[in-house]
């Protein structure tokens, strides 16, 4: 690990790409890069949501845009000096949330929006006083205690790339909504439908309750942050003695 590639967040698309490099003369079908603590699998992500070409973007509940939810307004505002000054929320405000913890594509993509998440990590982040550095621990680093650099969050920068179309320019870009792709966000989902055998639904009419149009999700993230679907998890996959939290 390097201080100079960022906090771990951020670190983690160095790591990405290097290994994806290691392996461009036998590249893989798909890459899926996605969080580990807060994913459940109802099927082959691969086969559900294959990407032919660029590069799949998970997309939150659109009733709560970017600048209607106050973490994702201040990672594009005040907690990123480069973004204030560029009016980035301004621009992306009125965009669903895009998640940066579930995201699939080709080989060479998302190689690519690897490489492009460390530029902007890098023409993003600001030196910093040490007492700032100190304060803000987590979204900071140092090499020797003396010189700080403070980064923007990666969530941030994942979808001031998006919405301001600079993904797009590099790639072809599909996006998963929450509420009908078979990648569902589940985190701020107003209403949440499942099947007889605890299955997440996907693309359910809010005025049908047993989701006869819907089918099952391939993907679920954010689940941790459902009562229902954390107790459904520990009952299917829990260890004796272990809490899901």
């Amino acid at each position: 690990l390097s201080a100079t590639e960022g906090p771990m967040n951020l670190h983690r698309f160095t790591l990405f790409q290097e290994f994806l490099l290691q392996h461009e003369d036998q590249p893989f079908d798909s890459v899926f890069l996605c969080d580990v603590r807060d994913v459940l699998f109802q099927q082959d992500p691969f086969e559900a949501l294959g990407v032919a070409s660029g590069i799949g973007v998970a997309l939150e509940p659109a009733h709560l845009p970017i600048g209607k939810c106050d973490i994702h307004s201040r990672w594009l505002s005040v907690e990123c000096a480069k973004y204030a000054e560029e009016e980035v929320l301004a621009v992306v405000g009125e965009r669903a949330r895009a998640c940066a913890g579930t995201t699939l594509g080709t080989h060479a993509a998302v190689t690519r929006y690897c490489q492009l998440m460390r530029q902007e990590a890098r023409r993003t982040v600001v030196e910093v006083d040490e007492r700032q550095g100190r304060l803000f621990q987590g979204r900071s680093t140092t090499t020797d205690g003396k010189r700080w650099m403070l980064w923007c969050n990666d969530q941030g920068m994942h979808n001031a790339l998006l919405w301001t179309g600079r993904l797009a320019q590099e790639m072809d870009v599909t996006l998963y909504r929450a509420e009908t792709s078979k990648l569902v966000t589940v985190g701020t989902l107003q209403y949440i439908r499942m099947n007889q055998d605890g299955e997440v639904l996907t693309d359910c009419a809010e005025d049908d309750p047993e989701c006869a149009s819907g089918s099952v999700a391939a993907v679920v993230h954010q689940y941790d942050r459902v009562k229902a679907l954390t107790a459904l998890a520990q009952n299917l996959y829990g260890l004796p003695g272990e809490e899901f939290q």
